[in-house]
């Protein structure tokens, strides 16, 4: 883990294998111990220890929760509601927003316009009391259209890891940083990261080659 200026002069937090291996198993399970999180990391429980309190102290890890299927729960109303304000009002939209109940997601965005929520409420009329009453009551926000979710394809909770993202991994073989799709092969219960199928498997060769 390490910090780097980028072209702009900010700050960017770069993490390394490591850090990717534990958080890749706790997106997997949070509830996961941290001497399985060391195992699948290929290092110390101590250093485990220290690099998820890092992780959180820096607040990679917001936090830990709990993920709930809502298709397993009786009834109720998904919907992804378009809204548009003017930009200097979108600072103070943004936080009364935040602070809805109904609300589970919400972005600022480009387009026609400028903020989309998600909500979840229990049925259409309390849908249609939540856009006239509460939207409708946050000053300078103007509806634009409320799309219903009537089924799920996929669903990602966790923030997507990959080389160039905001994780630095050098390949084994070549120790060249990782651009774009990573090779990865496991050994002896360890996950190992290449930059190309020809890394991979020279590595793996040399490793048969000192088992032999």
């Amino acid at each position: 883990m390490s910090f780097a200026k980028c072209k702009e002069g900010r700050t960017r937090l770069e993490l390394d294998a490591v850090d990717y291996r534990i958080l890749v198993s706790l997106q997997k399970d949070s509830r996961m111990a941290i001497k399985d999180v060391a195992r699948e990391a290929n290092v110390s429980l101590p250093t485990a220890r220290t690099r998820i309190k890092r992780l959180i102290d820096i607040g990679v890890i917001k936090q830990f929760t709990t993920i709930l299927d809502q298709e397993k729960l009786f009834g109720g109303v998904t919907a992804l509601i378009s809204l548009k304000c003017e930009v200097p009002d979108l600072k103070n939209v943004g936080g009364e927003i935040k602070q809805m109940d109904e609300v589970s997601d919400a972005y600022f965005t480009t387009g026609e316009h400028n903020l989309t929520v998600k909500v979840s409420v229990p049925d259409l009329k309390a849908l249609d009391e939540f856009v006239t009453t509460k939207l409708g009551a946050v000053q300078g926000l103007k509806y634009v259209r409320s799309d219903m979710v009537t089924g799920t394809i996929k669903e990602h909770y966790d923030t997507p890891l990959r080389p160039g993202y905001g994780v630095r991994i050098p390949c084994q073989t070549c120790k060249k940083d990782i651009r774009g799709d990573m090779v990865k092969m496991n050994i002896g219960g360890h996950e190992f990261y290449f930059c190309c199928t020809s890394c991979a498997g020279l590595f793996k060769k040399e490793r048969e080659s000192l088992v032999s």
